[in-house]
């Protein structure tokens, strides 16, 4: 994939409590699925816009989840397939996403989950 191997190991930044209200946002690692694709990706970016221009919490950009944070969620072996950029096509059609291409799925699949 070309992507360096340290972005899979930096942790999420740690935010103190009573900073007010933190929302974390994906779209900055965009998908590049076909516009005719069913899934609705721009009401990310969307949200993000009406957050903002109403002012309502600190907007950040979410983090890539770590290897080790992606596995407390999901399948290890899932999780290498990603960040190693060989997850199978018939796995990227069962999670919606065959279209992207790879290096974009990788990235926004770790922006999304480090935003969670």
């Amino acid at each position: 994939l070309g992507l360096p191997w340290s972005i899979f190991e930096a942790s999420s930044p740690a935010l103190k409590c009573g900073d007010g209200v933190h929302f974390f946002y994906s779209d900055w690692a965009p998908m590049h699925l076909p516009s005719r694709h069913r899934f609705p990706m721009d009401k990310y970016s969307m949200t993000r816009n009406i957050l903002e221009s109403e002012g309502r919490g600190l907007l950040l950009a979410g983090p890539l989840a770590t290897v080790e944070e992606a596995c407390l969620a999901h399948d290890r072996d899932y999780v290498e397939s990603v960040v190693t950029g060989t997850t199978s096509d018939s796995m990227r059609r069962r999670v919606g996403f065959a279209e992207a291409p790879m290096e974009a799925y990788v990235l926004r699949t770790l922006a999304s989950l480090g935003a969670t």
